[in-house]
């Protein structure tokens, strides 16, 4: 029997801009090929205060947009990691914040993300970040409740998955975090 497969998504790109947004997740993708060879990477997740379009299944769910970025676990000098988080923190780490840095201590931290479109190599486009930068401090977000962190995540055999690999339909439970997140 054959099985029917689309090339259509209904996914929806992160509108560009700049956006204020909160950090949902920090996934370790263990070691990755790259050009350079393999690397340990991770990928810091956010939301983004913009909502995405109502979802068709349930037209008065609304939930933020999600964007990512991928790096490589090292906060050398010259890593992309090191430089992203110090244009978000607003300061350059000491020697001894470096020495006890704990990438997890940026979930639930605020920044403002600027997201630009770009062409890929098949024509079509995407978005990316290109700036993480220090929060609005007029700009208080929380995190929405629909993000399950990816470490969290039981699989469910054959339920419905929603872009961002989450079960369809309402909010997950989040723990309540009131402390300020100083990293």
């Amino acid at each position: 029997m054959p099985i029917p497969v689309s090339g259509k998504t209904d996914f929806v790109q992160a509108p560009e801009g700049v956006h204020n947004a909160i950090c949902v997740d920090v996934v370790d993708l263990g070691m990755v090929s790259t050009n350079f060879g393999p690397k340990h990477q991770i990928r810091i997740v956010w939301e983004l205060e913009a909502l995405m379009p109502p979802d068709k299944r349930n037209p008065e769910v609304r939930r933020p947009f999600l964007a990512s970025k991928w790096y490589t676990a090292t906060i050398t000098q010259k890593a992309n990691l090191r430089k992203d988080l110090q244009a978000w923190r607003g300061k350059p780490f000491t020697d001894d914040e470096l020495e006890k840095f704990d990438v997890e201590k940026v979930i639930g931290a605020q920044c403002r993300l600027v997201i630009q479109e770009y062409t890929k190599q098949d024509g079509s486009t995407g978005t990316k970040i290109i700036s993480v930068m220090k929060a609005d401090p007029k700009v208080q977000m929380k995190k929405s409740g629909f993000y399950e962190r990816v470490k969290d995540r039981k699989p469910q055999s054959g339920a419905p998955m929603s872009h961002a690999g989450m079960p369809a339909g309402e909010p997950v439970p989040q723990k309540e975090e009131t402390d300020v997140i100083p990293f």
